[in-house]
């Protein structure tokens, strides 16, 4: 206790100005502004490309496309029941850095719509939606068959039972990997069970058709968008009304009145399931297609600025052209590429 405590070290801390990172920039789908931020907008199925010219952290949403109805038995009879209806794409958020480089962005296809016969078959999945590898989101499950309770398939949301003949066996609502699942079918000759969507899980089929699960708001776009709705599932043989889809672009189950109606485009919305009818509405409806949304902050450019009597021309891009005008001589503007505004 008589020695004295040892002092405290120093510090040396160093600071300058400097300039901060460049914002990030990127080419590529269908370009908008809202709310501060440059928006990349990809609808078209398949594969499209996003091009970093200067990296930073995105904002994504990345919207599979939903699985088709399943299709029923083209010949009408008391014992044959509705289908079930497609699982809704599975839709994935949140941010991501991304680099200087070239990405491939795949907007997935809903699932092909089928055809009604004295052998139905399930509804399609839907394809994947992604960012490269970064991102992926599982596409939709088809809706199960109708015949006696053939189980939904599994996805990014879960497909509809097809219903029961008999009742002896209950069809089982096929498993959401991202989202929920498609709804299950009981007792005879019962409705299809709707697909599951990413807000709720789809209704069960029994006397009444279920109907498909809804789907989620999003904002990113600039607009509040619901997506990522399920299918309704198809009208059974002792049902008096039919199943509608999810909110948010699922499609209507067939009923007496009219066919199965397929998921809304670019909502990864599942389709309608069909009913034991002749024609048209004993088919499963196809799947709503993809869609895949990017944005970071970013000011919108101005159209064109004005200096020294030449006018500059802007892109989304920057400064690309600048105008000189010769008014002595009355000519047209002579175009000089790649001018920088010097105040």
């Amino acid at each position: 206790k008589s020695n004295g405590a040892a002092g405290g070290s120093g510090i040396v801390i160093i600071r300058y100005l400097s300039p901060p990172p460049p914002p990030i920039s990127a080419v590529g789908g269908t370009i908008s502004y809202a709310d501060g931020y440059k928006i990349h907008t990809f609808t078209t199925t398949g594969p499209n490309t996003f091009t970093v010219t200067s990296g930073g952290t995105i904002e994504y949403l990345v919207v599979a496309g939903g699985g088709s109805g399943g299709a029923a038995s083209s010949i009408p009879d008391a014992n044959h029941p509705g289908a079930g209806g497609g699982g809704a794409g599975g839709i994935i958020t949140g941010t991501v850095t991304v680099d200087t480089q070239s990405y491939t962005i795949t907007v997935g296809a809903g699932g092909a719509g089928v055809a009604g016969s004295t052998n139905p078959a399930n509804g399609n999945n839907g394809d994947d939606s992604s960012i490269s590898s970064l991102v992926v989101a599982k596409g939709g499950g088809g809706g199960g068959k109708g015949t006696d309770g053939v189980a939904g398939l599994s996805g990014g949301c879960g497909g509809g039972a097809g219903g029961s003949s008999t009742g002896a066996t209950s069809g089982t609502g096929g498993s959401g990997s991202i989202g929920f699942d498609g709804g299950y079918s009981f007792g005879a000759n019962s409705g299809g069970g709707g697909g599951g969507g990413m807000g709720s899980v789809g209704g069960d089929g029994r006397t009444l058709a279920g109907n498909g699960g809804d789907g989620i708001p999003s904002s990113i776009s600039g607009t509040l968008t619901v997506r990522g709705a399920g299918g309704a599932g198809g009208k059974g043989d002792s049902a008096s009304a039919s199943a509608v889809g999810g909110n948010g672009g699922g499609g209507d189950g067939s009923s007496n009145a009219a066919s199965a109606t397929a998921g809304t485009p670019n909502t990864g919305s599942g389709g309608g399931g069909g009913k034991d009818t002749s024609g048209q509405k004993s088919n499963g409806a196809a799947g709503g297609s993809g869609i895949v949304i990017i944005r970071y902050l970013s000011a919108p450019p101005a159209p064109f600025r004005t200096v020294n009597e030449r006018v500059l021309v802007q892109d989304e891009d920057g400064w690309l052209l600048m105008a000189a005008y010769n008014h002595q001589a009355n000519t047209n503007p002579n175009l000089v590429s790649g001018t920088t505004p010097s105040s």
